[in-house]
């Protein structure tokens, strides 16, 4: 009985999580204002962001203040209408006025690489952030919920595929 109830738990987490997972573009707040780049000689390229990663300043990655890690965002240049579909992998910009940093790579593709900066417009594209980073937290945690994960369950999202394993939940 024990284990079916572990069973039915485990497979209600995996269909909510599941079933939330989706496709948008969610507006979020501040979502017009200057972006810059980074990379391209001033010392970031090969050196860990803030998730932990090692920063490529040829991937199409970005620094974003308070979006969650994982997240993807559009960004749009508005003053030619190029648009990039980045992923949220480290904190910044640090410069007042500044929403968003991105690679040297997306500056050059967004074509305002040889202007250092240019007004953007900023939105989510892949809202399942907060899934990634509850995943994530259990992958990391004991504590989560109220019972326990059958023996391996498995959780796919875009790019990522998650392994749950003997993870003791507790009230």
């Amino acid at each position: 009985m024990s284990k079916l109830i572990k069973n039915m738990t485990a497979l209600i987490i995996f269909l909510m999580l599941s079933l939330t997972v989706q496709s948008t573009n969610i507006q979020i707040k501040d979502s017009i204002g200057i972006a810059s780049y980074y990379g391209g000689g001033d010392g970031y390229h090969g050196k860990r962001t803030a998730n932990g990663e090692i920063f490529d300043e040829n991937k199409l990655t970005c620094a974003h203040k308070t979006l969650p890690f994982g997240t993807k965002v559009k960004v749009t240049n508005l003053s030619n209408d190029k648009t990039l579909i980045l992923r949220v992998n480290d904190r910044g910009p640090f410069i007042k006025g500044r929403i968003i940093d991105v690679s040297k790579d997306a500056s050059i593709k967004l074509e305002f690489y040889n202007q250092g900066s240019t007004k953007v417009k900023i939105e989510i594209v892949d809202d399942n952030a907060d899934i990634v980073q509850l995943v994530e937290h259990i992958n990391h945690n004991d504590e989560v919920g109220s019972s326990i994960l059958p023996i391996r369950t498995y959780l796919t999202l875009p790019e990522r595929v998650f392994i749950f394993e003997d993870y003791k939940m507790h009230p």
